[in-house]
């Protein structure tokens, strides 16, 4: 027997899509400008490694994605939000 394959819930999907753009268009600096500490620490992680090139999943607003471009990180961000990225 073949293993079914498990496909998520778009209905579920299109929910957090609909709260994350609420969030931002309604609260547009929710997490503020400044990057995030975990992403000041990661710069340090990827270039004791000698990585050049991220995904950020979840990438809201941005603030984390431009703080890894300015550290010189060719970034690549993905969010459901296109409000989020309007907030920069």
């Amino acid at each position: 027997m073949e293993p079914k394959e498990v496909y998520p819930d778009e209905r579920l999907l299109n929910k957090q899509k609909y709260h994350w753009e609420n969030v931002f268009l309604n609260y547009s600096s929710k997490f503020g400008y400044e990057p995030s500490e975990s992403a000041k620490r990661a710069v340090n992680f990827f270039n004791n490694r000698g990585l050049t090139k991220i995904l950020e999943l979840g990438a809201g607003q941005g603030r984390d994605s431009l703080y890894f471009a300015k550290k010189g990180l060719e970034v690549f961000s993905v969010d459901y939000s296109k409000q989020g990225l309007k907030c920069i």
